[in-house]
């Protein structure tokens, strides 16, 4: 099981708007891992470590993102419109 995208479009607008102050500090990282924590709860044990560990994949690839300036909340409202 994989990350669906309405989630991961969440996550990237969380972290977009974080960015707002020009930072992504790790009480914000904590927060949004906090809230996926309890969207994937359902899940089996196993699934959420997998979906855990993507998590931390997906959150690096953003960091790559971020430090691109391909990250912001003009990039995001072009990935919400294209849905």
């Amino acid at each position: 099981m994989s990350i669906n995208n309405n989630i991961l479009l969440q996550i990237k607008l969380a972290i977009a708007i974080a960015l707002a102050d020009n930072e992504f500090v790790h009480s914000e990282e904590k927060t949004i891992k906090k809230w996926f924590d309890k969207e994937i709860a359902a899940e089996g044990e196993r699934t959420q470590n997998n979906l855990k560990k993507e998590l931390d994949k997906e959150l690096k690839s953003i960091s790559e993102l971020v430090k691109s300036n391909q990250l912001g909340l003009e990039y995001i409202y072009y990935e919400i419109n294209s849905i």
